[in-house]
């Protein structure tokens, strides 16, 4: 069986080994309630084989790197380029499996590329390394020897004097049908969105379509692993195989769009101890830093390569002093923004907590976006760092301790844990521990009190209602948000305190401002009176036209004059 998502364009076979036996023994075994507080469990429940297969966040990381290390990103003349760009691949290295277009509206000069995926890697080695392979030549200089000679996966292709007609890229037999060659969806715009989500009769529907038109995109993923496998090349000339660059945060955790900006993390992980091995030889190494000082020291010493040397790479700035040093540049080639840290791999186990919440609703997902775009509609969230006010993961641990503490829809981070396999545990250089459970294939009937319901479930709209009203009148400053148990704990010592849930001494929201805080308990009370005046909302439910979004985005400007 195989199952397509959609959102990132990937296939997985699915696994029937691991699941538990069919018949009435394995349905006792799961749970009808979510525990709310973690104990140890008297026994652990099987797998049902009726839920369907969920993807592991390792698996769609591994697939991803996989399909970067096969690729090349080729800049061309236009999307009628794939022919000469097929024809030239093919024959001088390797077989083609693939090709995916992709444009930017706001460059003239780095405006169409073809993202070519080969059958095998070799074709790659070949690309970078062989007399054969992809030439060197600064077209933007006359003077040849003035050049950086960096090998990377960024290329473009001479001349690509394909006449732009109005025939099909694909319409020669030169390409073979079996070879894909993907365009990306016209989306709207930001601008355009409202307009053309209001021709749409009900707010549940909107919000639906709202999240397809906000997923990222399978050209997107593809996009920023290829970034981080550009810098896993620059480095492995010092660092072999043993460094990789990960991608974490909304690039990967499911909850990204298009836009959103690439984090990243250097990870030196295989370099861990093989006891297994009988050498006696060992490498000459420099230590005794302390792992803060060597993060700092890395990240000083990219800022200068990545600036200098590596092409594509603009506007490098180095945060060494921060709680987590990180490098922050601009992507000339992708106008993609990224963030580079050195520290743990705390933001990749996030990110996999965040996935796997993603993945045991349909309801999470959608409702997660639309908040975070009403968020930033009404200028509660921000991109800068450090800030006083949210972000797009605060907002996100509201709603899910939201699902969990009032519909039970998601399980605390103790119950996770619960059934976590020993096996499976990572600990970070830091102390971070990944010991939750990775793949929850099978367990979604225990996981999610409401997986079971049909007409009973809450619909988005009455979930997004709920938000507004829930939050309107929380006592942020007498209550702690904790994910980890699904509870509401007593006062913290910041204005706003949700307690991280892989490092819990933490309080990922203790900048947050009482300004901010009020703003936001403001905003949720006029939005949630401002679906409430439209007598056609509740009406949703039979079937007329219900409120429309433009409602729940609209800024308006006694709202922004409050604020000031």
């Amino acid at each position: 069986m195989f199952i397509t998502r959609f959102n990132t364009g990937l296939r997985y076979a699915s696994h029937r080994s691991h699941r538990g036996s069919r018949g009435a023994a394995a349905k006792d075994m799961l749970l009808s309630s979510v525990p709310e507080t973690r104990s140890t469990l008297s026994h652990v429940p099987s797998r049902d084989e009726k839920c369907p297969f969920v993807p592991t966040f390792e698996s769609i990381i591994q697939t991803r790197r996989k399909q970067a290390a096969k690729s090349l990103v080729v800049q061309v003349k236009s999307k009628y380029s794939a022919e000469e760009l097929f024809l030239t691949c093919q024959s001088s290295l390797g077989p083609v499996d693939s090709l995916h277009f992709f444009s930017r509206a706001d460059s003239k000069e780095l405006s169409n590329f073809y993202i070519v995926e080969f059958q095998e890697e070799s074709s790659i080695e070949k690309a970078l390394y062989s007399k054969e392979g992809v030439q060197f030549f600064d077209y933007s200089r006359k003077e040849v020897d003035t050049f950086i000679p960096v090998r990377s996966p960024f290329t473009w292709l001479f001349g690509g004097g394909a006449k732009e007609t109005e025939r099909d890229s694909k319409s020669s037999n030169t390409i073979p049908n079996y070879i894909p060659v993907t365009f990306p969806l016209e989306r709207p715009s930001v601008t355009e969105l409202p307009s053309f989500l209001s021709d749409i009769t009900s707010l549940e529907l909107q919000i639906l379509e709202f999240e397809r038109l906000s997923n990222m995109l399978d050209i997107s993923s593809r996009i920023r692993f290829l970034t981080c496998r550009q810098l896993e090349l620059c480095l492995s000339g010092l660092f072999g195989t043993f460094v990789s660059i990960l991608p974490f945060g909304s690039s990967v955790n499911s909850f990204g769009s298009c836009d959103s900006d690439l984090d990243m993390v250097i990870n030196f992980s295989s370099l861990e101890k093989n006891d297994d091995s009988a050498s006696q030889l060992y490498f000459h190494v420099k230590g005794g830093f302390g792992q803060r000082n060597m993060s700092q020291m890395y990240i000083r010493i990219l800022a200068n390569l990545l600036q200098d040397i590596v092409p594509g790479i603009r506007n490098v700035q180095s945060i060494s002093n921060a709680r987590v040093p990180i490098l922050k540049y601009h992507h000339q080639l992708l106008n993609l923004e990224c963030d580079l840290s050195a520290s743990s791999l705390s933001g990749v186990f996030m990110s996999e907590l965040l996935y796997l919440y993603g993945e045991m609703d349909s309801r999470v997902r959608p409702l997660v976006l639309v908040i975070r775009r009403w968020a930033k509609e009404y200028g509660l969230v921000t991109n800068t760092r450090p800030t006083k006010m949210f972000t797009n993961f605060t907002i996100t641990l509201l709603v899910i301790f939201f699902l969990q503490h009032n519909h039970k829809i998601l399980p605390s981070v103790d119950c996770l844990r619960e059934l976590g396999d020993p096996k499976e545990l990572k600990i970070c250089s830091d102390g971070v521990k990944r010991d939750f459970l990775t793949d929850i294939s099978g367990y979604q009937s225990y996981l999610n009190s409401q997986y079971s319901l049909n007409e009973d479930k809450p619909t988005l709209e009455a979930l997004l209602k709920d938000f507004f009203d829930f939050y309107g009148d929380f006592d942020f400053k007498g209550a702690t948000i904790c994910i980890n148990s699904g509870k509401i704990r007593g006062p913290g010592k910041d204005r706003l305190n949700i307690i991280n849930p892989l490092e819990p001494h933490l309080n990922v929201s203790a900048n947050v401002s009482l300004n901010s805080i009020s703003s936001f308990q403001l905003y949720c009370k006029r939005t949630l009176a401002l679906i409430n005046a439209n007598p056609c909302f509740n009406s949703l439910f039979r079937g007329r036209v219900s409120r429309n979004l433009n409602d729940l985005f609209q800024t308006m400007d006694s709202n922004k004059k409050s604020r000031k």
